[in-house]
């Protein structure tokens, strides 16, 4: 966080941040994209799929690399964010929706959606990948995508940390609560560091215990 805290805080960094970044919201990111005005993001896709099908010109200047490295890894983190369908204990057509889900995944369905949403929806399997040439070749992107979401699981560091990890239903609170964001907002707003870090660990202790998993 002193490291962090000194890139935004320090004003021999100012040249290289955005015009009024500390006071950005959670959409302002996309929007600084699609302007031009950003030279890097860590994001979702939908920015990419807007710059794309609304011929952006910042989507031609735009190139998808698998996110970096560092000292606790050689190889990047990035596994891609997978989704699932769903069918209710009780559902009056259950047989029915299963069916739905299993066509909605195959190369026929999910190509459609893939040319709406170009690097939003790609293929789960091997075999629907290599179904039809535009899952492969249909974008710049698609390739190195397609190397993220087929690395082999799990991705271990030297720090002993593992990806993916446990589910935990109160990490997922803590990360829905914005614990971090805040933290962040604290130290560029003039808090020490090491307090806000103090704050924001006694924020996830309590919000754990609250999820009934007491720290």
């Amino acid at each position: 966080m002193t490291f962090l805290g000194d890139i935004y805080t320090n004003p021999k960094f100012k040249p290289m941040l955005p015009p009024g970044v500390a006071a950005w919201t959670d959409s302002s990111n996309n929007e600084n994209w699609l302007a031009g005005i950003l030279g890097y993001t860590r994001n979702q896709f939908s920015v990419y799929a807007d710059s794309k099908t609304k011929k952006n010109p910042v989507y031609d200047k735009t190139h998808v690399f698998s996110d970096c490295i560092g000292p606790a890894t050689d190889k990047p983190l990035l596994l891609g964010q997978s989704q699932g369908f769903v069918v209710f204990k009780g559902a009056k057509n259950a047989a029915l929706a299963k069916l739905l889900a299993q066509y909605l995944i195959t190369a026929p369905a999910l190509l459609g959606v893939a040319k709406e949403a170009p690097g939003l929806a790609l293929p789960a399997w091997e075999k629907v990948w290599d179904a039809d040439p535009f899952f492969t070749s249909g974008d710049p992107a698609f390739p190195i995508m397609r190397k993220i979401t087929q690395q082999s699981l799990p991705l271990t560091t030297k720090n002993g940390l593992n990806f993916p990890q446990k589910a935990s239903a109160g990490q997922q609170a803590a990360v829905g609560a914005y614990v971090l964001t805040d933290m962040m907002q604290q130290v560029i707003q003039g808090t020490a560091p090491a307090k806000a870090v103090q704050d924001a660990h006694a924020k996830m202790v309590q919000t754990f215990t609250q999820q009934g998993l007491p720290q």
